[in-house]
Formats: structure tokens, sequence, C-alpha cells
């Protein structure tokens, strides 16, 4: 949903990059995790920023150091607290897993997982032969065609066919 870029002053506050929409609806998230699932963090207070960060400061982090060392903590939320989606619209996650076959309907392997590295979605394949990995720009000429629950089409760029 966000990730920590930097220390906010000196009671420990951090600005996250928020990846959830509005900054403004973050005060619905009271709680999120690491990309681990290891560390809990809860907000005590936020507020919006600029575009779409926001400042917050989480329970037990209280000073400029303890903010610091939350700099690049990827913040999730558990799929439970997320709204419901209707039958067009759909979490990224939501592909991790899905078969994904050509436009002939020939297999191609499954989704491994969903990246955003800056310049946009990228989704990544596991091929069926057990070669290197797919990355494929996550847009509508790489993949036209999205059944949820069930599988994905994809158009592989001409190197990557075999």
């Amino acid at each position: 949903m966000g990730v920590v870029t930097r220390a906010h002053g000196i009671r420990g506050e951090v600005v996250v990059k928020w990846f959830g929409g509005d900054p403004e609806g973050v005060s619905s998230y009271k709680m999120f995790q690491d990309e681990q699932g290891t560390r809990e963090y809860r907000i005590d207070r936020a507020r919006p920023l600029k575009g779409d960060t926001f400042v917050a400061h989480f329970t037990g982090v209280d000073s400029r150091d303890d903010a610091d060392a939350l700099r690049g903590t990827s913040l999730f939320v558990y799929r439970d607290t997320l709204p419901p989606t209707d039958g067009e619209e759909f979490y990224l996650i939501d592909l991790v897993g899905l078969e994904a076959i050509d436009g002939d309907g020939r297999p191609v392997g499954r989704v491994l997982a969903m990246h955003n590295f800056g310049a946009g979605d990228i989704i990544e394949i596991e091929p069926t032969d057990g070669s290197a990995t797919i990355m494929l720009l996550f847009n509508h000429d790489s993949v036209p065609e999205i059944e949820i629950g069930r599988r994905i089409v994809v158009n592989l760029p001409e190197e990557s066919e075999k």
C-alpha cells in the first residue's frame, strides 16, 4: 500500500509514498505489516503531505533515529481489510498464480508476481518449460484478457515465443 521514504521531523514521524489512491484514505487502515508479515505498524496519526504522500506516526516510533530505521520499509495490509471489488475490478495480487496462455490457447506458464519499479506495473510469468521468467509490461497490449480466478491471455514479444 505504501513505502516509508524518510523521517519527518524529530518526533518519530515518517513520510509515506502511498499507492492506495487518495492519501486521505489512509485513515481507514489502522494497521500495516512489513513485507514478511513479521512486524506490524499501528498508525497513531496521519495527515496528507502533497501529491501521493502523507506524514504518519506509528506507535512506538518516537525519535528521528527510530523513523530513519524505517526508511525503505514497504507497508502492506491484510487482504480482508481492503474494500471489496466488483466484477470489473481486481487487485493485482489476484493475478498471482493464474494460468497464462497465449492468444491461441497454448499454455505459457503461471503468473509468479506483480512488480512496480516506478515506471508502471510489470507482470512476471514463470514459463511451463522451466526457462527463465518472463517480464511483461502490464498493459492491454501485453495482457489483453483477464479472467480473475481462471487465467490471463498474454502476447509475448517475438524473442520470448518458442
